[in-house]
């Protein structure tokens, strides 16, 4: 960074403006001249590498007062004791254990890096409960959105299915809406294409992705139906939930991706709820009966197939299902009461193809996030079944093609390069 008597250079972007400043006037990254003006305690550190602990990114040097990427002005509280290691012989480095015995699934992996060593501050998403009045008007938008999308007639504009997507997004209720980390770029963190403009998430902050690698990243969101409880920021290491104006101006969504957004965050949705049941035939429509369970017939709006329903119940099932089910080996998710079979090899914590929840098969605790009840599990000592993780750490050693449909079959992208910390020989 230099500067003149009255001006200064920015570090991040390299735009020269006026000393006075508070923060650059072309990227915001923090003028650290003008901080360190009102300093008066010195600080000396070590002649070793740091990691910033707003933007991760290392600094070398042996006087470091500022983050050369992001200007953070490093506190005597915030000071980055922890050495990078660079050399994995090197015993004496401080590294992070790995994560757990678990074969953890990533969807959408950006491959900046990232701080592992700093806790995350928990950004959770709740859904307020609707009464029986609500529930029937979201319903039959609900049922309005899926024709339009069933009969790929466009009978609404986008404007409109952005008022629902704006609806959606405000009918959840957010704690801890604090973001963790400064995590600004010049330029894209997917592409590094520096002439690609860097979207501003409006609720953390956040600059790492381009629009093009935004609607990509929407699009995998949308198409793998990881929505609930809705599309965190795309920065690995933030949860904060997306603005939906980030999603409406800077998505980039076909008109046919607003309707897949749409339909499939509000199908996971109700059928969380006890009062509606799907549809026997297309998966996709369904009907509400409120009050006590009774048989009733009914006619789908969307595939017009004919059925009786009767929430709570399972319908005509054979023997050997029934069974199966009164033994354990298939289970009932615990909000939409999908029937499900968890196969051998798999740890307990899995999501429903349903409804999308996160259960535990052993204790049926719910959750939306899948890594914090992993946690929970791992402490209470429920993440797997006797013999399950000694199978699945055997099937990976002597049979890695099998171990990789394993995952496979099960939705879990195999990653080679993924290093568990359960049973290292060496």
């Amino acid at each position: 960074m230099s500067r003149s008597s009255k001006t200064y250079s920015c570090s991040i972007c390299t735009y020269i403006q006026s000393i006075d400043i508070a923060k650059c006037e072309m990227c915001e990254t923090p003028n650290s001249f003008r901080s360190k003006s009102k300093r008066t305690e010195d600080f000396t550190y070590d002649d070793t590498k740091v990691a910033c602990p707003v933007c991760t990114f290392v600094n070398g040097g042996r006087h470091i007062r500022v983050c050369e990427m992001c200007g953070h002005e490093f506190d005597a509280d915030d000071f980055p004791t922890k050495k990078i290691r660079t050399n994995k012989h090197d015993n004496n480095d401080e590294v992070k254990d790995s994560d757990d015995n678990n074969y953890d699934d990533e969807t959408y992996k950006t491959p900046m890096s990232q701080n592992k060593e700093k806790k995350q501050k928990s950004i959770e998403a709740v859904e307020k409960p609707m009464n029986d009045a609500e529930l029937r008007s979201y319903y039959n938008e609900y049922i309005n959105i899926l024709k339009e999308q069933r009969q790929q007639k466009r009978l609404s504009s986008d404007k409109q299915l952005h008022e629902i997507i704006l609806k959606l997004f405000h009918s959840l209720q957010y704690k801890n809406e604090q973001s963790e980390g400064q995590l600004v770029f010049p330029y894209c963190q997917i592409c590094y294409d520096q002439e690609e403009p860097v979207i501003t998430m409006n609720a953390c902050g956040h600059r790492v992705i381009c629009p093009d690698d935004f609607h990509q990243y929407l699009s995998t969101r949308i198409r793998d139906g990881d929505l609930l409880p809705w599309i965190p920021c795309p920065a690995e290491v933030c949860s904060v939930p997306c603005d939906a104006k980030n999603i409406i101006e800077d998505g980039r969504l076909t008109h046919a991706e607003l309707l897949s957004f749409i339909t499939t965050y509000m199908l996971k949705k109700l059928s969380r709820n006890e009062n509606f049941i799907t549809c026997i035939q297309c998966q996709q429509g369904g009907f509400l009966q409120f009050g006590e369970p009774r048989k009733q017939e009914v006619t789908c709006q969307i595939c017009n197939i004919k059925q009786t329903i009767e929430k709570g119940t399972d319908g005509d099932l054979d023997i050997t299902f029934k069974q199966m089910i009164q033994s354990g080996h298939i289970r009932e998710c615990p909000t939409c009461r999908l029937l499900t079979l968890k196969e051998k090899g798999l740890c307990n914590v899995i999501e429903c193809a349903k409804c999308g929840i996160w259960w535990n098969w052993r204790t049926r605790e719910q959750g939306h996030n899948g890594k914090d009840l992993k946690q929970r599990a791992r402490t209470n000592g429920t993440l797997w079944e006797p013999g399950e993780l000694w199978y699945q750490q055997d099937l990976e050693r002597n049979n890695p093609a099998e171990f990789k449909a394993l995952l496979e079959r099960n939705g879990i992208k195999y990653d080679p390069n993924y290093v568990r910390g359960g049973w290292n020989e060496d």
